[in-house]
């Protein structure tokens, strides 16, 4: 079980205790665990928007009108059937990719963060 499924556990618990339920093994959070396990899942949901694709997005007049990426950012580039790293760039009347493929139809995300040793040290 890894700490996110752990931290749902505990507070299916604490909600089926306040119902006036009990585990058959007699379980219950202290409030140590039941405060980590709301930090932990806050902090999850704080960091979801970095996990989903931001379409390139026009207005009427060809202005792009999305979250953009900071100038020379390195970012992950889908079209819906791949994924590549490319840098935001920019150009002489705006921005584009390092790559020159346009941007129409693509979605990008930031980079997730690199792996440090032990980071999921909690998840076994």
């Amino acid at each position: 079980m890894n700490k996110y499924q752990k931290a749902i556990e505990v507070i299916d618990t604490l909600l089926h205790l306040m119902c006036g339920e009990e585990r058959e093994d007699g379980y219950e959070p202290t409030m140590e665990e039941m405060s980590n396990s709301m930090d932990l899942l806050k902090n999850l949901a704080n960091k979801a928007e970095s996990f989903e694709w931001i379409p390139f997005t026009f207005d009427e007049e060809g202005v792009l009108n999305c979250e953009l990426p900071d100038v020379d950012e390195e970012i992950l580039v889908s079209d819906g059937d791949s994924v590549w790293q490319d840098t935001w760039c920019e150009a002489d009347e705006g921005y584009e990719l390092f790559s020159g493929i346009e941007i129409e139809d693509l979605a990008w995300r930031q980079l997730p963060k690199p792996y440090e040793e032990n980071q999921n040290e909690n998840n076994c």
